[in-house]
């Protein structure tokens, strides 16, 4: 939970980057779906620490420094991908461990966040191949783990 916070709040910080480096290039499209990028992420964040607070876990934040945002439309939009890509990773394995320690409320909330960064990363996926998810894993790979974390 602690790491899926801090990733969460990276990811929220590096949506605001890209909003502002995309307004810069007068990409204002964008501006506005990173801008709603990031409430997602604070809303992600606020759950996983909503129920670090219910188990009476005192929160301690590892966060790691966002990845630059871009200085093209591509740019910014691989940025993204990576970290949704890793989001994607670390909840199906935060999934299965829950799964192997019976911890059942853990895994819905872990299983509501990663099907809305499984839509963000469709999103982003069509935005910068063209297609409606056709090409999702060519693209998915080729980001690897370029995101946080």
């Amino acid at each position: 939970l602690h790491r899926a916070l801090s990733h969460e709040l990276g990811a929220a910080e590096q949506c605001v980057l890209a909003a502002a480096q995309a307004n810069a290039l007068s990409l204002h499209p964008l501006v506005e779906e990173f801008r709603s990028g990031a409430h997602d992420e604070l809303r992600h964040a606020e759950l996983f620490a909503a129920r670090l607070a219910d188990c009476g876990v005192a929160v301690r934040l590892t966060p790691a420094p966002a990845p630059p945002p871009g200085a093209t439309r591509d740019q910014l939009l691989r940025a993204a991908l990576g970290t949704e890509a890793t989001a994607v990773e670390l909840y199906e394995r935060a999934g299965r461990v829950c799964d192997e320690c019976d911890v059942l409320i853990a895994k819905k909330l872990f299983a509501q966040v990663l099907a809305e960064e499984r839509q963000h990363l469709r999103a982003l996926v069509e935005q910068i191949d063209g297609t409606a998810g056709h090409a999702t894993r060519r693209t998915v790979v080729a980001a690897g783990s370029k995101g946080r974390m």
